[in-house]
């Protein structure tokens, strides 16, 4: 069928195939996934195989671990072979206002609103959590010491956040 894959295996290695008519010339070769289609299916694992295919669409975000490592996918479709990869999820950017995964963070901040986080900090060689208010837009962040509290409204009399205290005063 058009716009599918084949998978076959033969000692112990994995092949995939386009689409087409194919005959395995091998007594040792074995069908393992006929005709997936690649663009119905974000995810294509078969069965006793090491292949991952994960596509992920426009707006979407993959998550997956490598050798325990985590990692993120752009939009595109991703060939994996090895073995090592676990496919965790994919995100709609659109529908969540705040992910992580390990030490990768999305943060977006609606107008209106501060986004409450505690962020890594070096001063004069020394690290520190330190709170901080965030303001409207997206923060994408690379640490493992990050931490969302919340969101709080700007126009809020009073916003406390750790040792940040902002006070509006009514004219």
């Amino acid at each position: 069928d058009p716009g599918c894959i084949s998978f076959y295996k033969k000692d112990g290695m994995t092949f995939a195939v386009t689409a087409g008519r194919w005959i395995l010339g091998s007594l040792k070769a074995s069908w393992i996934a006929k005709n997936v289609s690649l663009d119905d299916n974000n995810l294509i694992k078969p069965n006793d195989s090491k292949v991952l295919i994960v596509r992920v669409l426009p707006g979407e975000i993959g998550l997956i671990r490598e050798q325990g490592v985590e990692m993120l996918l752009d939009v595109g479709t991703h060939v994996f072979n090895s073995g090592t990869v676990s496919f965790k999820g994919q995100l709609k950017y659109a529908n969540q206002p705040q992910f992580s995964h390990g030490r990768y963070h999305y943060l977006r901040v609606s107008r209106g609103y501060y986004g409450k986080v505690w962020v890594e900090v070096m001063k004069d060689g020394v690290k520190a959590l330190v709170p901080r208010l965030l303001d409207q837009g997206e923060h994408y962040v690379d640490s493992h010491l990050f931490i969302f509290d919340g969101f709080v409204k700007c126009n809020a009399t009073t916003i406390e956040h750790g040792s940040v205290h902002k006070v509006s005063v009514p004219k």
